[in-house]
């Protein structure tokens, strides 16, 4: 039993040692054999992403009626109609993506057969400039979002003091629509890969035969990313009327004030990012050697690098700003403010930022020794090749767009001492639309190809291949691109009727009007690319006595772009209507028909495009005449930009003192504490008729 148990172990043992790994081990067949192998491969993935998002929306609406003191008759005659109808919406996204892939792969093996045969192998893949640990991708991507929306409107009627009989009579519509969206966005997409290949063996048959290979390879990958997307909007209405003093009789006849604001303003803000890195490297020592001095004994190194950073920040800011308002102050009436009074704003602001941008750069090297046959004398195959590539991108952006539309209707009447009285028709209106949109697009490609080759045929004698290779390769690009446009919309219609002593009086009939759309587009855009591609070859058929190929080959590369572009857009629209009366006395009075207007179209249009092509492509051959190499690209088409359209429409009819505005309303309100005696006089007389006798302070009717 114990000998059956000793013949098992040894079978087990023997067994145990004819399991070989396939990816080092080969039969060696006799002689020197082959097969000394030391193989290391380091691969490291790195990744950090910070992402903020903020939304804020706010709708704050309020609606007033306020009226104090008050002694009445019939009284305040119903409809005052306060409306508030609100949209607004915030919207602040991140959106992320990294894919960071590192594959690595080292092969020892082959047929080697007698004499010194075949592989000694030393593979190291990782470990190259002075990290430590190459065939490393590293990724870092901070992204923020913030988006404001803001809406706020309000309404208020006041009538104060109060001394009435039929009265308010009704009807007097405020409205406002408001709307406020802000969108900002960050999207980013980021994928670095590195694909590392080694490989030692093929058949190498007696004599000194073959395979003593060293190769290394390195793959850097970087990517930093940092996106900033700011939006801000904000819709602001407000609808006022405000009447003071007032010792009234049939009295505001039914409103037809109707005030309207109606407003939109949008801003978006966004950044849009890509970016792909790769390096691919692939080393082969082998193929067929047989008999004499033989071939192989290689060195190869290979390092590529991708380093990429993009920095971009979009900024929209689109305000509608709208008031209408209606003042009439002290007031002593009698039948009298007689409707119609329409006061309307319509806005639109909307100012877009963009960013966007693509960087691609990739890195494929390749380097073979001994692909064909070396046969006999002295034969083929001592090789030492090197390559180095090198990518490197930066990119920085920035999109700034305002947008602004601001209106106003004003009517104000101080004073006051009337009969039957405004007599209706004073139409105020502005409607604006304000766009300013401004971009950034980048687009960057950057490539370097390397391929290193020594072997082919080599025959008997002294016979060929001593060959020492070195590419070297590098692209560079740096892009800033800024791009700025402001649309600015200001309109105003006023009315000032100051201290006034009346009759009939006013007798309708005012238009004021302003139109305006303003538009102002800055655009920046960039296409850059760059390309390097080197082929080096040793070898060809060399047959007999001293024989061929001793070879030294250098290649070097470099592609080297700065890009900067700038680009500023200002439309500005200031519209304006007034009219002031000051001081009147009048009897039957104005007698209608006043006809003010502005119509206006500003846009401005800026821009910027730019496209670089650069290839370099370099072909080395000794030996039998390579194929050569291809590389490069057509000139980059691109769009140019739009151009710049101005039109202007300007049309008035006016009727206003030759005073300058603003010193005439201050002039105006400063004569409204000091009414005229004989205005007293009349109000103490009509108060006796109708058999009322109040002394009125400051407060009518307190």
């Amino acid at each position: 039993m114990r000998h059956r148990l000793a013949l098992v172990v040894s079978i087990l043992t023997l067994l145990a040692l004819a399991i070989v790994p396939a990816a080092v081990y080969a039969d060696p067949g006799t002689g020197g054999g082959g097969n000394d192998a030391t193989q290391e491969q380091t691969a490291s993935n790195d990744n950090s992403t910070d992402q903020s998002a903020d939304s804020e929306a706010t709708t704050e609406q309020e609606n007033s009626v306020e009226v104090t003191g008050t002694d009445c008759e019939r009284c305040a005659n119903g409809s005052d109609g306060q409306s508030n109808t609100a949209d607004t919406a915030a919207d602040a996204t991140n959106d992320n993506a990294a894919g960071q892939t590192n594959t690595q792969s080292q092969d020892v093996g082959g047929d080697n057969a007698g004499g010194g045969s075949g592989n000694d192998v030393t593979q190291e893949q990782g470990a190259g400039e002075g990290r430590g640990s190459d065939a490393s991708n590293e990724n870092e991507t901070d992204q923020s979002a913030d988006a404001n929306a803001t809406t706020d409107q309000d309404n208020s009627s006041e009538v104060s003091y109060v001394d009435c009989e039929r009265c308010l009579n009704g009807e007097s519509a405020q409205s406002n629509e408001g709307g406020s969206t802000a969108d900002a966005s960050n999207g980013n997409d980021t994928s670095q890969s590195n694909d590392q290949s080694q490989a030692v063996g093929g058949s190498s048959t007696g004599g000194g035969s073959g395979n003593d290979a060293e190769q290394e390879q390195h793959a850097s990958n970087e990517n930093e990313t940092d996106q900033d997307a700011d939006a801000d909007a904000t819709t602001e209405q407000e609808n006022n009327i405000v009447v003071d003093g007032v010792d009234c009789e049939r009295c505001l006849n039914s409103g037809d004030p109707s005030q309207t604001n109606t407003g939109d303003a949008s801003a978006t803000a966004g950044n849009l990012n890509g970016t792909d890195q790769a390096n691919t490297q692939s080393q082969d020592v082998g193929g067929t050697t047989t008999g004499g001095g033989s071939g192989h004994d290689a060195e190869q190194e290979q390092s590529a690098h991708n380093d990429n950073e993009t920095d971009q920040s979009a900024d929209a800011d689109a305000t509608t700003d709208q008031e209408n308002s209606t003042e009439v102050s002290d007031v002593y009436c009698e039948r009298c403010l007689n409707g119609d009074s329409a006061q309307s704003n319509d806005g639109t602001s909307t100012a877009d930022a963009g960013n966007g941008n693509v960087t691609g750069q990739s890195n494929d090297q390749s380097q073979g020794v001994g692909d064909g046959t070396n046969s006999g004398g002295g034969s083929g195959n001592d090789a030492e090749q090197e390559q180095r590539a090198r990518n490197e991108n930066e990119t920085d952006q920035s999109a700034d767009a305002d947008a602004t539309t601001e209106q106003e209707n004003g009517v104000e009447i101080t004073g006051v001492d009337c009969e039957r009285c405004f007599n209706g028709n004073v139409g105020q209106s502005n409607t604006g639309d304000t766009s300013a949109t401004s971009g950034n697009l980048n687009g960057t490609d950057q490539s370097n190809g390397q391929n290193q080759s020594v072997g082919g045929d080599t025959t008997g004698a002294g016979s060929g291949h001593d060959a020492s290779q070195e590419q070297s390769a590098r692209n560079e690009n740096e892009t800033d691109q800024d791009a700025n446009a402001d649309a600015t919309t200001e309109q105003e219609n006023g009315i000032i009727v100051v201290d006034v002593d009346c009759e009939r009086c006013f007798n309708g009939d005012v238009t004021q009007g302003n139109d305006a759309r303003t538009d102002a587009d800055a655009t920046n855009a960039n296409l850059t690319g760059q390309s390097n591609d080197q082929n080096q070859s040793v070898g060809g058929t060399t047959t007999g006595d001293g024989s061929g190929h001793d070879a030294s080959q250098e290649q070097h590369a470099s592609n080297s772009n700065e890009t900067d572009q700038s680009a500023d857009a200002d439309a500005t629209t200031t519209q304006g209507n007034v009219i002031i009366i000051t001081n009147v006395t009048c009897r039957r009075c104005f007698n209608g028909n006043i006809t003010q207007g502005n119509n206006a179209t500003t846009s401005s249009s800026a821009g910027n495009v730019n496209g670089t092509t650069q290839a370099n492509c370099q072909n080395q051959t000794v030996g039998t005449s390579g194929t050569g190499s291809t590389c490069g690209g057509t000139t980059p088409t691109v769009e140019p930009p739009a151009p710049v359209t101005v039109v202007y429409y300007v049309y008035n009819t006016t009727t206003t003192p030759a005073a300058p505005v603003a010193k005439a309303a201050s002039k105006a309100k400063a004569k409204v504490k000091t009414v005229k005696k004989h205005k007293k006089a009349k109000k103490a007389k009509k108060r006796s008729k109708k058999g009322k006798v109040k002394a009125f302070g400051k407060c009518l009717g307190c």
